[in-house]
């Protein structure tokens, strides 16, 4: 309403509408996306075309679309889901020890981790596990090279 106070209508100038977070006046959501992320504190965004354009198998980029985006039916987003059923979500299946959410099933579970250190200790590099799924899909992995091998690790 403040702003709306300084404005004042003349009767002889038409009205028009104009975006003014675009050049051209429109409005566009690519306008509106690169103006919320100037903020800070907005969201990473990781490109989706490190998960469409890999060459993996479709079920795999799925799955992987689906725990950066924590919509896989871990125990805390079934417990959300549906309260009144008897989960426990303070308990992982695999180390028995943490709640089961993506971030720790996937990334700080013992038994993953494990496998994750691995992994990066085939490929001779270190690695210190990131805070969440999506910080990790943030990270540019250049170490793997580009040979085939290392495009799809």
């Amino acid at each position: 309403m403040r702003s709306l106070d300084g404005l004042h209508l003349s009767p002889s100038v038409s009205n028009a509408r104009f975006w003014s977070l675009s050049f051209s006046g429109l409005f566009s959501v690519k306008s509106f996306f690169l103006a919320l992320s100037q903020f800070s504190g907005s969201p990473q965004v990781f490109s989706s075309k490190f998960v469409w354009k890999s060459q993996v198998p479709f079920k795999v980029k799925s799955f992987i679309w689906l725990v950066a985006h924590k919509k896989v039916n871990t125990n805390d987003m079934l417990q959300l889901r549906r309260p009144y059923k008897t989960l426990s979500p303070d308990i992982c299946i695999l180390c028995m020890k943490h709640g089961e959410s993506a971030d720790h099933l996937f990334l700080h579970c013992s038994l993953t981790i494990g496998l994750w250190h691995r992994l990066f200790q085939l490929t001779k590099m270190d690695w210190v596990p990131p805070m969440s799924i999506f910080d990790m899909m943030s990270i540019k992995f250049n170490g793997f090279g580009s040979s085939k091998r290392g495009i799809v690790l």
